[in-house]
């Protein structure tokens, strides 16, 4: 099975970890990586798409996981030879020339394929002292999503004022987000994703989150995570405030957590991307 591997220019840091952990974890002759220029990945050189879509005649591949969001390139998907395409994310293609489309079309696998998350990120965390102050912590996407964390930090002042909010602008590394007490995840859209849903729920951390479709898959239909409306600064101040500091409410949500952390694994999602491919190739 000849897989290839593209990383487009829209790529956030969920698709930049799950490109990066798919391909830690096949290294075989018969796959290829290429990346268009955007936001960096470390050890990638980035192709224009004419380079890659030489590449891609060269080595016609059977099937081209594409990672990214918005469109992908026809003249990409043309060089496959017609090779069906799957996502992560809703894809499309982009607009094709003199009227002819792609001849596969994407499927999806975010809604039976966990994401990835790196093994350091399952050990144990260590126990918080009872009289620190609560640490939550939450990644900057966007200046809207900055926006969100502030909005949220107000109301959560006009009652409280022993609790220090962290917003990474870099995803944060297994130590790091050992040392909160809470992770939220600001997003309010499918595309806003910040990558790190999986890696709180790996670690047992107490996490809350907007009610996407996504963010309804990673926490089994809300029952691993507190999940609030998106764009509703005053829900998600409660959620905070109860996770925090009302264990009846967290410890269920905490149970469930630890019951799909392991859908997570990385050797988990690389089986059940196998089994993926193989069904689509036929």
């Amino acid at each position: 099975m000849r897989v290839a591997r593209l990383l487009l220019a829209t790529r956030s840091h969920f698709d930049l970890k799950c490109f990066r952990l798919d391909s830690a974890g096949s290294q075989a002759p018969t796959e290829d990586r290429w990346c268009l220029p955007g936001r960096s990945e470390p050890g990638l050189e980035a192709r224009s798409e004419g380079e890659i879509a030489r590449a891609l005649r060269s080595s016609a591949p059977q099937l081209l996981h594409v990672y990214g969001s918005g469109t992908v390139p026809h003249q990409l998907l043309s060089a496959t030879g017609g090779a069906p395409w799957l996502a992560d994310r809703s894809l499309g293609a982009s607009r094709p020339f003199f009227g002819h489309r792609p001849r596969a079309q994407a499927r999806i696998l975010a809604e039976r394929i966990a994401e990835p998350v790196a093994d350091e990120y399952f050990a144990p965390r260590p126990p918080r002292a009872a009289s620190a102050r609560r640490r939550v912590g939450s990644q900057r996407q966007s200046s809207r999503s900055e926006s969100a964390r502030d909005l949220a930090d107000a109301r959560i002042r006009r009652f409280r004022d022993d609790i220090d909010w962290f917003l990474f602008d870099t995803p944060p590394t297994a130590d790091e987000m050992a040392t909160l007490d809470l992770w939220v995840d600001l997003a309010d859209e499918e595309t806003d994703l910040d990558g790190m849903v999986g890696e709180a729920l790996a670690l047992g951390l107490p996490l809350v989150a907007t009610r996407t479709a996504a963010n309804r898959r990673r926490t089994a239909d809300g029952r691993a995570a507190a999940l609030c409306p998106s764009r509703d600064p005053n829900e998600m101040a409660h959620a905070i405030v109860t996770m925090l500091f009302k264990p009846e409410r967290a410890t269920p949500i905490l149970t469930a957590a630890a019951e799909v952390r392991d859908q997570f694994r990385a050797e988990t999602r690389r089986e059940a991307l196998r089994l993926a491919y193989a069904e689509v190739i036929g």
